[in-house]
């Protein structure tokens, strides 16, 4: 059994108890082409200038130098993944997320959760195999029990400025085909499903509800 949107898969059943959610977080429709792009190189950084500051008057005149202004340090540093396919197992509890490890993912259940816990699996994808999906983004994989509904969130904050200014900002989450972990290269497995995500740009997270 498989649930579908728009006539793709994004829900298949594992080993016939469980159900792998592959979603990808990303920017719009994404085109990967077959050798990836460079990305681009960081704004030059502009070396602040220190301004002489004098108190008091003629040969009395004390002379300071005012600190120079701080730059806040971009956030460019992208999820490392898990090299095990196997993810990391959580235990998500209903009315608040879980971390899954030490990802940027955390699961819970939803309030009206019928479960008050449950076992699930999170598995976020290497750079260089979400980047074969869906360029500049992360793609993770969440197995939940069958049957139960699950609240997902990203935090993006790490990389929020990985593509320039305001790109966590513009961070949403989509799903994709289960053959994505498995079959990047081909085309109907990077297919996307709109789903309605929510991005809280003060949080730097990103979250989605998952029905049953």
């Amino acid at each position: 059994m498989a649930v579908t949107i728009n006539n793709h898969v994004w829900r298949g059943v594992v080993s016939g108890i469980a159900f792998a959610v592959v979603l990808a977080l990303g920017v719009g429709e994404w085109s990967v082409p077959q050798a990836v792009a460079k990305q681009p190189d960081p704004p030059a950084f502009q070396k602040p200038r220190s301004v002489a500051v004098t108190t008091g008057s003629g040969k009395n005149a004390n002379v300071r130098k005012t600190p120079k202004a701080s730059q806040r340090t971009l956030k460019k540093t992208w999820p490392a993944g898990d090299a095990d396919a196997a993810g990391t197992a959580v235990k998500v509890a209903r009315g608040k997320k879980t971390q899954a490890g030490s990802s940027v993912v955390r699961v819970g259940l939803p309030a009206e959760a019928v479960q008050e816990s449950v076992d699930a699996r999170v598995r976020v994808l290497p750079p260089g195999q979400a980047r074969k999906l869906v360029g500049n983004g992360v793609v993770l994989a969440v197995e939940l029990p069958a049957g139960v509904p699950a609240e997902v969130e990203v935090d993006y904050s790490s990389f929020a400025d990985a593509v320039g200014a305001g790109f966590g900002s513009r961070l949403r989450l989509v799903g994709l085909p289960a053959c994505g972990l498995t079959s990047p290269d081909d085309p109907a497995c990077r297919v996307q499903a709109a789903l309605e995500s929510v991005n809280d740009a003060d949080a730097g997270t990103v979250s989605v509800t998952l029905e049953a």
